[in-house]
């Protein structure tokens, strides 16, 4: 029974947490607007790895320089590309073209990225990414899976009624308080038959001694 209180009330502490920490991200996200996004592929390996979560604070052009990270639409128009920069030459009118290359690819991306502002990283959790992506795939298995932990960490711990020798009826006992009870009950009831096998009422051994 311990150990079953002790899990739940680790269960409920880790959901506690998890929802303490999802709100703290979002509201520090929406205030420094800064954007998260899941890496999908190991181009920045070792130092952003697949399946990281990253997040990115949109910036001018202007103010990125070389070995910054960014996020960029792709030059197709087919997602977005997270790469490090390499290399910037000035388009002009706030336009800047990036060169851009992952830190595990042998070479830079095949054209420039022509921008005026780009997402750039600000910090990256590995595999958090990956998790997010998970849950997101398979919302109802997700939801099911909190629902159950939430349910087991609030299940009430079973209780127990006593029924005493005089009548008295104590209820919402623990496991172990009630098998106090019941220890007490059986001591007392060994007690009064071993008093009137040897001829005594329960009691009378004790005042006996106490008039010696």
């Amino acid at each position: 029974m311990k150990v079953l209180r002790l899990l739940q009330r680790l269960v409920l502490a880790g959901l506690s947490l998890l929802g303490i920490c999802t709100i703290l991200a979002t509201a520090i996200c929406l205030a420094l607007s800064i954007r998260p996004v899941i890496v999908i592929s190991g181009s920045m390996e070792p130092a952003v790895p697949n399946g990281a979560l990253v997040l990115h604070k949109q910036v001018p052009a202007s103010s990125l320089k070389v070995d910054d990270v960014v996020t960029v639409n792709r030059t197709d128009h087919n997602g977005v590309v997270t790469h490090r920069i390499v290399a910037i030459k000035p388009e002009g009118e706030g336009r800047y073209a990036l060169t851009l290359r992952g830190d595990s690819n042998e070479q830079n991306d095949p054209q420039p990225y022509v921008v005026t502002q780009a997402d750039r990283l600000e910090a990256s959790v590995p595999y958090l990414g990956g998790v997010l992506m998970w849950m997101r795939q398979h919302p109802v298995v997700t939801a099911v899976i909190l629902l159950a932990l939430l349910g087991f960490s609030l299940w009430p711990a079973q209780r127990f009624t006593v029924h005493t020798a005089d009548g008295q009826v104590l209820n919402n006992l623990t496991r172990r308080e009630a098998k106090r009870y019941l220890d007490e009950a059986k001591a007392f009831r060994d007690q009064a038959s071993a008093g009137v096998a040897g001829g005594q009422t329960p009691g009378q051994e004790t005042n006996h001694a106490a008039a010696n």
